[in-house]
């Protein structure tokens, strides 16, 4: 790679981080051009260890060692700044459900958005589930009702959660549990330990059986 190469490289990788970070929406970020990047990153890194020319003087020296080692530090940066604001992105509109094209991102940011999209459909399902639950208690139970008492506490945020293993009995995409950990994916006959309140619901479905 010549110096021509080198400069218009970088200027696409400055140009590229500052679009990112001037922009609401995710900008397209193709496989190949992440793999271009993170190659001029190494070949930075290697001319970082090349020895200055022998007949400079050690003033020189000092000076083009230390140049090689603030380019390869800012080369990092922003390449890491870059992919970092690139997944902080991608968190907050999967957490909104919001649909990405698929193209617009690497083969890695692809599955960690399917992941996530799927982790946090399920968190959703889940608390819906908790609402309808918590909805259907009576707010002041009859004095003399024979009608078993709704809890909805258990729901409570502040409650304690309680947690269970289960078999997975079919393959599932992830989810987000009340502890905000993501579990999953799943994959049949494995068993897992989940919060009760999640397992409750993908027994329902027949994803999972209780293990006593």
């Amino acid at each position: 790679m010549n110096a021509q190469e080198f400069k218009t490289i970088y200027e696409e990788l400055i140009f590229d981080w500052e679009l990112e970070c001037a922009s609401e929406e995710i900008t397209p970020l193709p496989e190949a051009k992440l793999k271009k990047f993170i190659n001029f990153q190494k070949e930075i890194h290697q001319i970082e260890q090349h020895a200055p020319p022998s007949d400079a003087s050690e003033e020189d020296k000092s000076i083009i060692w230390e140049l090689k080692k603030e380019s390869s530090k800012n080369v990092d940066f922003v390449l890491n700044d870059l992919l970092t604001i690139r997944q902080e992105k991608i968190i907050q509109m999967s957490k909104n459900l919001e649909i990405i094209e698929e193209n617009a991102l690497t083969l890695s940011e692809q599955q960690f958005y399917r992941n996530l999209l799927s982790a946090f459909k399920g968190y959703k399902k889940t608390k819906q589930y908790h609402n309808a639950i918590a909805e259907s208690c009576p707010e002041e139970s009859p004095i003399d009702s024979d009608v078993e008492e709704c809890e909805p506490e258990i729901f409570s945020t502040d409650a304690p959660i309680e947690y269970c293993d289960v078999r997975v009995l079919k393959d599932a995409p992830s989810l987000v549990g009340p502890d905000f950990v993501i579990y999953g994916p799943f994959h049949k006959e494995e068993i897992v330990r989940l919060p009760k309140s999640s397992a409750s619901i993908m027994e329902k479905e027949k994803i999972i059986e209780l293990l006593e």
